[in-house]
């Protein structure tokens, strides 16, 4: 009976700390508004397009423009590092908080879309002057990337994909088929060794 009892109790207080290490884990965190960076530096910028105020960040340097595209639920911070190295080896350096990102503004109205994205990153670039760039995209910023590459190749010169993200639009039928059940099985008998080892490697 003893047990059972205590058992409540530890159960009831750890439930208790839970609560409450949950309702607290904001009390200590600066609320910072819109277009307010933490710890600004000489390399942090902002400009407004078409009413979204973009943050920005700029090493300058003699050599070609890198341009630094973040992926998912990042940001510029993705790049603070090697945005420096690049620097101190010639390259004028740049990277962006997309809209929703970052330090860039989040409407709540807004269309955050891919292709609505790379729209914005197309302005963005267009407002900075950049064209010819080194094009470097982690993840959904990889996408944005390749898709630029397409759309907008005056922008793009050279391409390097970080984990990119695929197609903006629906996957091809061969690629959604290689993921069904015994798609494999099927290859090794319908195709060559060749061609049955990219087709692994979809699935």
């Amino acid at each position: 009976m003893d047990t059972m009892k205590n058992m409540r109790i530890h159960l009831l207080l750890l439930l208790c700390l839970t609560v409450l290490a949950t309702v607290s884990c904001g009390l200590f965190v600066q609320d910072l508004p819109n277009g307010q960076v933490p710890h600004p530096d000489i390399h942090d910028h902002f400009v407004t397009i078409n009413d979204v105020k973009y943050h920005y960040t700029e090493y300058p340097g003699p050599g070609q423009d890198i341009f630094l595209l973040h992926g998912f639920a990042s940001s510029t911070y993705t790049w603070e590092k090697v945005a420096l190295i690049l620097q101190a080896r010639g390259y004028h350096v740049w990277a962006l908080d997309m809209k929703g990102f970052g330090w860039s503004d989040k409407p709540e109205d807004a269309v955050y879309s891919p292709q609505q994205l790379m729209k914005e990153v197309n302005a963005w670039m267009d407002k900075m002057g950049l064209r010819k760039v080194v094009f470097v995209g982690n993840s959904l910023g990889g996408a944005i990337a390749w898709n630029m590459a397409l759309v907008h190749p005056e922008k793009v010169e050279k391409l390097v994909l970080i984990d990119a993200a695929g197609f903006m639009h629906e996957m091809p039928v061969p690629v959604r088929l290689a993921g069904l059940p015994g798609a494999l099985a099927v290859a090794r008998q319908q195709f060559p060794q060749p061609v049955e080892r990219p087709f692994i490697s979809v699935t």
